[in-house]
């Protein structure tokens, strides 16, 4: 946003200065040999309408440039939301992937340790993606609150497992039978909200007009 503004400003400043160049050039022109009523060479002229019409063109794109301005923002902020929602796709396939591993792990488990990293790891990628979220109110994106519950329920989802590592230890059989429930359901939940997100974008975010 700042190299927008710091455009802006570069663009006010070049007509400033055409202005004041063809303003100058056309008093050269003007008032040269006024005592013989000369009005100046032809190539004087041809360097003033020159002027004058770089003038008019830079005026002109100082004009235009709020709107260009303003669609460059709204692709950046696209584009944004395009790669936050890419990035989602791929956790939300690695968390389909990393449930049948939970649900099946036990106590004397092997790679038990392995699960539980990769269950941390992606907590971890998890809690960054929420923050590119947040991010999205650098191009007045509004992020609706479904949206918020969606991406909440990813990081449940790694909560949720934690917890059932405690049951695992405890052997509480009957604990780990709601756990996986829990899961399953909750699995089921971001599977639907993996489809619509891919359907109904514009229920998600609102961008700016």
């Amino acid at each position: 946003m700042e190299n927008l503004k710091l455009t802006n400003l570069v663009l006010i400043g070049l007509v400033i200065v055409l202005l004041i160049s063809a303003i100058v050039s056309f008093s050269k022109v003007l008032f040269t040999g006024m005592s013989g009523l000369e009005w100046g060479s032809v190539s004087d002229w041809v360097s003033t309408a020159s002027s004058v019409l770089t003038t008019y063109i830079a005026y002109r794109a100082y004009k235009a440039a709020p709107n260009w301005i303003m669609q460059k923002s709204y692709e950046a902020g696209f584009n944004h939301v395009s790669a936050l929602m890419s990035e989602y796709d791929v956790i939300e396939n690695d968390l389909q992937k990393l449930y049948f591993k939970i649900i099946t792990i036990r106590t004397n488990d092997p790679k038990c340790t392995e699960t539980w990293n990769e269950v941390e790891a992606l907590a971890y990628r998890i809690i960054a993606l929420q923050s590119k979220l947040y991010a999205c109110q650098r191009w007045n994106i509004l992020v609706l609150p479904e949206t918020h519950r969606c991406f909440a329920r990813l990081k449940k989802f790694c909560d949720i497992s934690y917890s059932l590592q405690g049951c695992i230890f405890m052997k509480d059989f009957g604990a780990i039978d709601i756990v996986h429930n829990e899961l399953g359901k909750l699995k089921e939940d971001i599977v639907d909200d993996s489809s619509n997100f891919k359907k109904h974008i514009h229920d998600y975010f609102q961008f700016p007009k």
